[in-house]
């Protein structure tokens, strides 16, 4: 089953906002990265209750919590403890809100860390994060991003038996790779759709990577058999306040969010969510 999720904080900072506008155009699972600007795994356990409260009264469920990055101010023994700490909490967060997933970007602290023992390092950072994560009952999306140590197709085959091993999944974003071209991203998803439960991309972007025959609906084609996320982004330059932006309009998100549930063959009359199930629930 192809689920239909959205991302929209950029564009609105309150949680009900967020909720709200998802399900105004037929949306009912919700990426958590940020509430009221602070990231999720900031909040408070009453916050957090009141985010459940939010999602449960627009009949909206959450289907991943971010884990943000550390900063590149830290050293790496700093960044290693700082980014543990915080998916500790994201995973609390992903427990407390019901998603199944938790996001983990394969940034592994260094940049262009193509040497083998930063990515032994990563990856047993990455095994212990997965087996404090899954008793929780929550899975971890890898989300690999250009210029890290699981940015190129052929390191990321390479981690992919040590992910798959631990129960992870893939998220894949084409603009994490958009630099390189449209060759460079379309290379990196043929590496990563093996183990991908959740592709995501902006309302800007859904027009390059969701045309007709285009490298989403390759994606969706190729992900069809299993369950499978796709979620929306709605992003651009968010006007102060988080209100609504000239480039990046609540009609364009519409349009952007219509056009992605055509490609996955979403009916635009959305089945209620209590109906739905997540790759996680599925899997049980």
């Amino acid at each position: 089953m192809m689920l239909l999720a959205t991302l929209n904080d950029t564009a609105v900072a309150d949680v009900d906002a967020q909720a709200a506008r998802a399900a105004a155009v037929g949306v009912y699972w919700l990426e958590l990265r940020s509430a009221w600007r602070l990231s999720i795994v900031e909040l408070t356990d009453a916050r957090l209750k009141t985010v459940v409260g939010v999602l449960s009264h627009h009949g909206v469920r959450a289907a991943c919590v971010d884990v943000p990055r550390w900063s590149t101010g830290n050293t790496p023994s700093q960044g290693w403890g700082l980014q543990r700490e915080m998916f500790d909490r994201a995973v609390a967060a992903a427990a407390a809100t019901g998603a199944p997933f938790v996001r983990l970007m394969a940034d592994g602290a260094e940049p262009d860390g193509a040497a083998q023992d930063a990515v032994d390092r990563w990856l047993e950072f990455f095994r212990r994060c997965a087996e404090h994560a899954a008793r929780a009952g929550v899975a971890v999306l890898v989300e690999p991003c250009a210029g890290w140590c699981a940015g190129t197709p052929e390191r990321w085959r390479a981690m992919a038996p040590a992910l798959h091993a631990a129960g992870a999944r893939a998220l894949y974003d084409p603009r994490r790779f958009a630099s390189g071209g449209e060759s460079a991203a379309e290379a990196m998803a043929d590496a990563v759709i093996p183990l991908a439960a959740y592709i995501r991309l902006d309302g800007a972007s859904v027009g390059q990577w969701g045309r007709a025959g285009g490298l989403l609906e390759r994606i969706v084609r190729e992900v069809r058999r299993r369950d499978c996320f796709v979620c929306v982004e709605w992003s651009g330059t968010a006007a102060p306040g988080g209100g609504e932006s000239s480039a990046d309009s609540f009609a364009k998100y519409t349009e952007a969010v219509r056009c992605v549930r055509g490609i996955v063959e979403i009916p635009a009359e959305h089945a209620a969510p209590a109906a739905e199930q997540s790759p996680q629930e599925a899997e049980r």
